[in-house]
């Protein structure tokens, strides 16, 4: 392998390894090992690795990634390679135990390796900073143990009852960031489609609770050890608490959390079987957009029942939530960005249609 010319860093910003010591250049190829927060191998799946090429060429180079275990290794046959915010290219990897192994054509310049799209804490706050102040209002909801902001952003007509949105609960799991970014970048448009969504209906979103987890690489957990699907309802960690304090205050009439995952379909949990029939109708039509097979579920709380946030909130507030999971591999940032717009239109629709009943 022609390293010469190729090196593999740790990075600062949403890095999994952090630790120099865990990359390590080979003679044929660079051996690297994520880890886990708390040494459990369920929710390993973040990696995010820059990768430096100083020649004018792209180079095949080997990468050997030793996740630490063999359960999920199904999961984990492929690399991402992503050379910027909204591109990607897979490779497949072969699995040997608790390796996977790849051969990735490394462009000139910076990328990174990953096995989510690349989608870092301090795009967020970039992403805020667009917003219109006079359509969007952002506040701050809460501070983490490492002294970070939450936040929340509103936008629409606030003599309505809001629809919420939330994702990165779960640090790798990258893809609701997508689904927000398209959603706001859509709102921000303001053409006479959006003017009328805007009126009709009341949004807030809360793109990045888990912020600490998700700007120092972990894989599920905050830095004081909530995990939002298992142990939310008596935490007293600043992340669970702003959850808490603002949906107590705003109400929501539903909550949508988004997650993502890397299973060979798309999925919904919902406690309502009138807004989870229509949006699953909704996107039986979107073949094209929605091309991965799609299933929901109708549960009157999560798995895990009230220790996950969703599960907390329809018991407390008595509201209807969403639980969903979706696939990134085998689609592109446009893909997701427009998947978002439409899961914002289809779940307006179908609160509009359970209010009239």
């Amino acid at each position: 392998m022609d390293n010469n010319y190729v090196s593999v860093l740790p990075e600062k910003d949403s890095g999994n390894p952090r630790n120099p010591h865990d990359i390590v250049r080979r003679e044929n190829d660079f051996y690297i090992f994520p880890f886990s927060e708390d040494g459990d191998n369920n929710y390993k799946f973040h990696m995010n690795v820059k990768v430096v090429n100083e020649s004018q060429k792209t180079i095949p180079t080997n990468f050997t990634v030793n996740w630490g275990d063999t359960m999920y290794q199904a999961d984990r046959d492929y690399l991402l390679l992503c050379t910027d915010d909204d591109n990607w290219r897979s490779f497949v990897a072969k699995i040997d135990g608790p390796l996977s192994m790849a051969e990735v054509d490394v462009p000139p310049g910076i990328s990174y390796l990953t096995l989510h799209p690349r989608y870092e804490h301090a795009r967020v706050n970039r992403l805020v900073g667009t917003l219109p102040k006079d359509i969007f209002d952002v506040e701050v909801i809460g501070t983490t143990r490492m002294m970070r902001d939450i936040l929340a952003i509103e936008v629409g007509n606030k003599d309505l009852q809001p629809i919420a949105f939330y994702s990165r609960v779960h640090p790798y799991e990258t893809i609701g960031s997508y689904f927000i970014e398209g959603m706001l970048n859509w709102l921000k448009g303001l053409d006479s489609e959006v003017t009328k969504f805007i009126a009709n209906n009341h949004i807030i979103f809360i793109p990045m609770p888990n912020v600490d987890g998700v700007a120092d690489g972990t894989n599920k957990l905050t830095h004081g050890g909530l995990n939002f699907s298992y142990n939310f309802k008596n935490s007293v960690e600043p992340e669970a608490i702003a959850l808490k304090e603002y949906f107590f205050k705003k109400k929501p009439a539903v909550i949508f959390d988004l997650h993502g995952w890397n299973n060979p379909r798309d999925n919904m949990v919902t406690n309502d079987t009138i807004r989870g029939r229509i949006i699953y109708a909704a996107i039986l039509k979107e073949e094209k957009l929605f091309n991965i097979p799609v299933e929901i579920l109708y549960r009157g709380n999560p798995s895990s029942g009230a220790q996950h946030s969703c599960g907390y909130f329809a018991d407390t507030l008595g509201i209807s939530f969403i639980n969903s999971s979706w696939v990134h591999v085998g689609r592109n940032s446009e893909n997701l960005y427009s998947m978002g717009v439409f899961l914002l239109k289809a779940i307006a629709e179908a609160d509009y249609n359970a209010r009239k009943l």
